[in-house]
């Protein structure tokens, strides 16, 4: 009986164990991703330069300021950096490439360098100066100052040479100003965008005068002079007629007067007359805002037109630009100077001007 009991009991043991659920096993937990390699990023292939070039394109950068490094490699990181600022200055693709335009534009700039002509003889518009018409040299001191400096001071130029330039104050006192040439770049100025070098000039002291100019070697004068007391730009050129009939000397004005007034002119207009030997085709461009030219706050908003004054048979160039004022009429802005026109329409006196070919 008690075996049966006994039995009986290790039989529901069994019985129990079976039906309990049994624990899971524990799941291991990941092993960490390995981390995904960087992607590889190719840098662009520079395409092969002929050497000569490179070397060409190398010394002319270093000529206009810029550092092109020493390496003999066009994928070299100074020589790209200097290219590609070069480009940007210019206004051109900055894709650090050695193409056709650019090394044209490298040889036309550095050939500019070397033959500085002097400035074209005639009258030279600076804003801010109404009774000053002498044109702006590297050697033209400050106001309140003279200077023994020769004409050719800075010359030949070259981007990083320095000059010493002695002042003497109206008080007698002598001071010594250095002046070191920057970079030639592109600059957006009144007359248009222009090559010009960056000069700065340094006194020794604190109150020593100091300037910034800008100068342009096509034009073979200083086109913006920055100093403590403001800032000068040249605003137009125009040649000498002191010596002319007076119906020549009005007859030029008429003619740029005319060019102005016409909204369609695209092509240059010739002018010439009986009276004076010299010929120009005068050229303007298309309207403009004062403010798009850079002018100051008087002409920000005035109708303006860039022109061009070109001797024919000469290499004597006069550009500059024009504003209409509330009459219509057509001035220099920040001068004393309105160009003439007649007493009724300009388009009725036209006997002098024939279209030029493009």
């Amino acid at each position: 009986m008690k075996g049966n009991r006994l039995l009986t009991a290790l039989t529901l043991l069994a019985l129990a164990a079976c039906a309990q659920t049994p624990k899971p096993a524990p799941v291991p937990a990941p092993a960490p991703a390995a981390p995904l390699p960087p992607p590889v990023v190719e840098t662009p292939a520079v395409p092969a330069v002929d050497p000569a070039a490179f070397a060409q394109a190398q010394a002319s950068l270093r000529a206009l300021g810029y550092n092109p490094g020493k390496a003999s490699d066009p994928a070299d990181p100074a020589f790209q950096r200097a290219l590609i600022s070069f480009q940007k200055d210019q206004g051109l693709d900055q894709d650090g490439m050695l193409g056709p335009q650019v090394m044209e534009k490298l040889r036309v700039m550095r050939a500019a360098l070397r033959t500085v002509p002097s400035a074209a003889p005639g009258i030279f518009i600076y804003s801010g100066r109404p009774s000053d018409h002498q044109a702006l040299t590297l050697a033209t001191p400050p106001e309140g100052f003279a200077t023994d400096a020769p004409a050719n001071f800075l010359m030949p130029l070259h981007a990083g040479s320095q000059a010493v330039l002695h002042l003497t104050r109206q008080d007698g006192a002598a001071v010594t100003v250095t002046c070191r040439t920057g970079k030639m770049a592109g600059s957006n100025l009144p007359l248009g965008k222009i090559e010009t070098l960056a000069v700065d000039c340094r006194g020794e002291a604190a109150d020593d005068p100091q300037w910034h100019d800008l100068f342009s070697p096509r034009l073979g004068v200083v086109v913006q002079r920055q100093t403590n007391s403001g800032r000068r730009e040249l605003i137009a050129m125009r040649p000498i007629t002191a010596g002319w009939p007076l119906a020549a000397r009005a007859g030029l004005d008429w003619a740029l007067s005319h060019a102005l007034d016409d909204a369609a002119a695209k092509s240059a207009l010739q002018w010439s007359s009986t009276g004076v030997a010299p010929h120009f085709d005068v050229k303007v461009s298309a309207r403009i805002k004062g403010g798009e030219a850079g002018l100051g706050k008087a002409f920000a908003a005035a109708s303006c037109r860039r022109f061009e004054l070109a001797q024919t048979g000469s290499k004597a160039s006069y550009p500059g630009i024009a504003c209409q004022n509330s009459a219509g009429d057509w001035i220099l802005p920040g001068s004393d100077v309105t160009i003439a026109r007649p007493a009724g329409r300009a388009g009725q006196h036209t006997p002098t001007l024939r279209a030029a070919a493009k």
